[in-house]
């Protein structure tokens, strides 16, 4: 298929065709996200209309790195109405304990700055599931919830019923 682009043509791809026909094609117009904050191991995004922090995580992140993506989510939680948290951890290598537990440190702030819901993306990796789930469960919040897909993951977000 052919979309009229300045007056030529850019060819859409029959992936991409059907992955718009999936999708509420409004929303993903719309939720212009912006980069907030990246390092070698995550980079956070933020979009003010769906109230939103997402998280790319990539490969191992030392304790330092984590500590740092952990603590702009919060700051980000103090200063922007960050409501909902998506953490895509398909591409991310397991977590120390080190780290697990100073995330879930600061859940309880998180919490109180307004956060409502939070979303994990896991990784095909069974371990960094495992620890995932470990810090989830440990920190005793059932605001959290595991997906396989980022649009799963969404749709639990901004489901309000849940």
């Amino acid at each position: 298929m052919a979309v009229a682009v300045n007056g030529g043509h850019r060819f859409v791809s029959k992936k991409t065709l059907n992955f718009l026909a999936s999708q509420d094609v409004g929303s993903i117009l719309n939720s212009k996200r912006m980069e907030v904050f990246k390092n070698d191991n995550c980079t956070v995004y933020y979009s003010e209309r769906e109230n939103l922090l997402t998280q790319v995580w990539k490969d191992f992140a030392s304790f330092e790195n984590f500590k740092n993506v952990i603590d702009t989510t919060v700051v980000l939680s103090q200063t922007r109405r960050v409501r909902f948290i998506l953490s895509d951890t398909t591409k991310q290598r397991i977590v120390s304990q080190e780290c697990s537990d100073y995330a879930q440190s600061k859940m309880p702030l998180l919490v109180r700055n307004g956060l409502k819901k939070m979303a994990f993306v896991l990784s095909e990796s069974a371990l960094n599931g495992m620890a995932v789930k470990k810090f989830t469960q440990s920190s005793k919040h059932e605001l959290v919830n595991f997906f396989d897909d980022e649009y799963a993951a969404k749709s639990w977000l901004h489901d309000s019923s849940k």
